[in-house]
């Protein structure tokens, strides 16, 4: 049943891929007060997803496997606060807790540096247009990369003059999403690169953050009003 479970939401990431992508209205939602939030808004979760409790769920196995989400995401038991992707997918715990294994997946299990997996999460994020999931990984970016890499990223600037491995994967990412195909050259380059296995790993983090991005869209999941997206620390392209 895992190994059936684990498939599906493999699968589900390539598909997410081929999702259509509109653009993201979060520009001025940071700035609204609780009172002008959207009645279908929830102020505790800045979110349409109440937030879960372990007493909401029946069975012992659902409120098990809902504890041990909760332990990788501390602050989903919070009291207000942004929910999140983790935390909506929470209130089905099977979900959850499959999600964030797969998360926790494809963010390790590959021979990736943590700047390039920066990298990979920056470019994804960007290309799916995801605003409030921008400033954490745009700051950490800064650190791991350089405020040059994240300024190209973000304004979808040329990639000359960076290294050449940092330029492929941002070119890789920007025909994923927007060409809706990668070129033979392209490609070929990625695995002549990282190889194969790397490869995969690098195309299914991208379609994990694409997921991420159709949570923050069908539930309306605001930014949290310190997000460095909105406080000017950050480059932005909105």
């Amino acid at each position: 049943m895992k190994k059936w479970t684990g498939m599906v939401f493999s699968a589900a990431i390539f598909c997410a891929l081929f999702v259509g992508f509109g653009a993201n209205d979060m520009r001025a939602q940071s700035t609204l007060s609780i009172a002008q939030l959207p009645p279908d808004v929830h102020p505790d979760t800045l979110s349409r997803m109440p937030r879960p409790h372990r007493e909401d769920f029946a069975s012992e196995e659902e409120k098990q496997a809902f504890d041990r989400v909760v332990a990788t995401q501390p602050s989903i038991k919070d009291k207000s606060g942004v929910l999140g992707p983790t935390g909506i997918r929470s209130t089905v715990p099977a979900f959850g807790e499959e999600y964030r294994k797969l998360g926790r997946l494809v963010h390790t299990k590959n021979s990736l540096n943590p700047a390039m997996v920066e990298l990979v999460s920056m470019v994804a994020i960007r290309e799916a247009d995801t605003p409030a999931e921008w400033g954490g990984h745009a700051t950490n970016g800064i650190k791991l990369l350089g405020p040059r890499v994240v300024e190209v990223i973000a304004y979808e600037e040329d990639t000359a003059g960076l290294d050449d491995k940092v330029a492929l994967v941002i070119n890789f990412g920007r025909q994923l999403f927007h060409e809706r195909r990668v070129s033979p050259t392209t490609f070929a380059a990625m695995e002549k690169s990282f190889g194969r296995n790397d490869t995969l790993d690098i195309t299914l983090l991208m379609g994990y953050y694409l997921q991420n991005t159709l949570i923050y869209r069908a539930y309306d999941q605001r930014p949290e009003p310190d997000n460095p997206a909105f406080t000017g620390k950050v480059p932005v392209w909105w």
